[in-house]
């Protein structure tokens, strides 16, 4: 919060425009001190206390250098679920979950009503379900078919939702990555959120982590019903280190989840992942996070990972037998990734096997 209140703390000592310079001046630390002074002040001793985004302070120290001491109410967000019950703090935890599909909704319906936009029911489904209860793309979406709406005068008020339903319909990625940078006036992007996270990974296991990170983009799916990584990452393949030149990433596969606890638990504390069910180790990545990863990757990446996982799905295939309907499902998530994004099938073969399982598919798809 005192990085959002700012100079307004010095406002009773100094006049207006020295604030800013003198607030820049003091330093992360020298801010946390009147920050906490401010608290401490008899103005605000009934007050409940609302800091938002705790831990984006990074030093334990700073963060409780922020904190008031004495008897006082307060709020405060974070991404990392962890720090409630961390050594800094005493507090009840609140979990805060996706909103879900009412909600969603309710919140759509109200945005689109007052920028005169018009959403059919049938509309109104088809953005429920690209948001799938993620509240801030739900309302960039809102905000983004008003700038679609402005930027083609001749569309009618209908056909701007119908528009956004087919650029996540379609290989439109130029689109779909327009609507993550979306900004409105007084907020971030999708895109500006998704990249704070990034931001925020321990530096020092930075590396595996966004290898990991990028193979979820690829391993998990959407499209039709959602896709986890359990079962692809769960197989222990000693064999890929045999496939260097084709899986770059090997390591990451060779060894199943064994050692991979920590890093999924750093996704979990930068808000990346969480869990859908307490009673349940396994994480959920949210579609538009999906979306980011892929959109982050760029060109060359998304065909890097596409080429080893439905190479790594084809020689599972061959290694371990029972595992051939689910490699089957996997491979083909990337088949529709590949779609996505506007990348030819058969630049996705790195093999033989994978090769003639690309056109028995692309076969089957075109009946």
């Amino acid at each position: 919060m005192a990085q959002v209140i700012g100079h307004d703390i010095l406002k009773d000592r100094h006049s207006y425009p020295e604030l800013h310079q003198l607030w820049a001046n003091l330093g992360e630390s020298g801010q946390a001190r009147e920050f906490k002074k401010w608290l401490s002040s008899p103005q605000n001793n009934d007050n409940i206390i609302i800091i938002d985004d705790l831990d984006g302070l990074r030093d334990d120290k700073i963060i409780l250098e922020c904190l008031p001491e004495g008897d006082k109410s307060i709020i405060y967000s974070a991404r990392d679920p962890t720090i409630a019950t961390s050594r800094l703090l005493q507090c009840e935890r609140v979990t805060v979950s996706p909103m879900d599909s009412t909600d969603i909704r309710e919140l759509l319906e109200t945005e689109s009503r007052n920028i005169g936009l018009a959403l059919s029911p049938l509309e109104l489904e088809g953005v429920v379900d690209i948001v799938d209860g993620h509240p801030l793309a739900a309302s960039r979406a809102i905000s983004f078919m008003e700038q679609m709406a402005f930027e083609s005068s001749g569309l009618g008020p209908a056909i701007p939702a119908r528009a956004f339903i087919d650029i996540f319909e379609s290989s439109d990625w130029e689109s779909r990555n327009e609507f993550l940078k979306h900004k409105i006036h007084f907020g971030p992007s999708i895109h500006e959120i998704f990249e704070v996270s990034i931001q925020r990974l321990d530096e020092a296991k930075k590396d595996p982590i966004l290898q990991l990170i990028n193979a979820l983009g690829f391993i998990c799916g959407s499209k039709p019903k959602a896709l986890d990584y359990y079962d692809f990452l769960s197989i222990e393949r000693p064999w890929v280190k045999d496939f260097q030149a084709t899986v770059p990433n090997y390591e990451l596969f060779n060894t199943g989840l064994k050692g991979k606890s920590g890093l999924f638990q750093e996704l979990v504390k930068v808000s990346l992942a969480f869990k859908p069910f307490p009673d349940r180790a396994l994480l959920r990545f949210h579609p538009i996070w999906l979306e980011c990863i892929r959109q982050r990757c760029g060109a060359e990446g998304r065909l890097l990972w596409l080429k080893q996982i439905i190479f790594i799905c084809c020689e599972t295939k061959k290694h371990t037998a029972e595992k051939s309907d689910i490699m089957d499902i996997y491979a083909e998530n990337c088949l529709n990734i590949a779609r996505d994004f506007d990348i030819e099938a058969d630049l996705l073969a790195t093999s033989e096997e994978s090769r003639r399982w690309i056109a028995k598919k692309s076969k089957q798809k075109a009946r």
